[in-house]
């Protein structure tokens, strides 16, 4: 029987993100999604440890094309209104470039790498800095 707590691990427990403030962010390794109580919840191992997080349509949506076990960052950009002027919850979802699946972008999944996020958008009125 084992007695060093360092061979053990927890089981349950574990912290909730709840997106409620704009601009909260989460950031970890995605460890896929699991039926919670209300609908899907998404599992995420952060420094902190694993929380659990509600999977909303769109962020749902998002992480669609995200494989289990890629380094994730997920960003609440608070509520917004669709076409049909429904209020939704709106995310974004950036994957490490390192590690990014090309065949995100290619199927029209809104993930972006590290590299996206960094990029700064070329100002119309430069003519020095030309987009092509």
């Amino acid at each position: 029987m084992k007695k060093d707590t360092e061979e053990w691990v927890a089981v349950g427990g574990g912290g909730f993100i709840k997106w409620a403030e704009e601009g909260q962010e989460a950031e970890g390794i995605y460890r896929g999604q699991r039926e919670g109580k209300f609908g899907p919840l998404g599992m995420l191992d952060t420094a902190e440890g694993r929380v659990n997080f509600p999977l909303h349509t769109a962020l749902l949506s998002r992480l669609a094309g995200v494989s289990e076990g890629t380094e994730i960052r997920m960003v609440y950009r608070g509520n917004e209104v669709s076409k049909s002027g429904r209020t939704f919850k709106a995310f974004d979802v950036f994957v490490a470039a390192d590690r990014s699946d090309r065949s995100l972008h290619a199927s029209g999944n809104r993930a972006a790498t590290r590299a996206d996020e960094k990029r700064e958008p070329v100002p119309e009125d430069d003519p020095d800095r030309l987009p092509f």
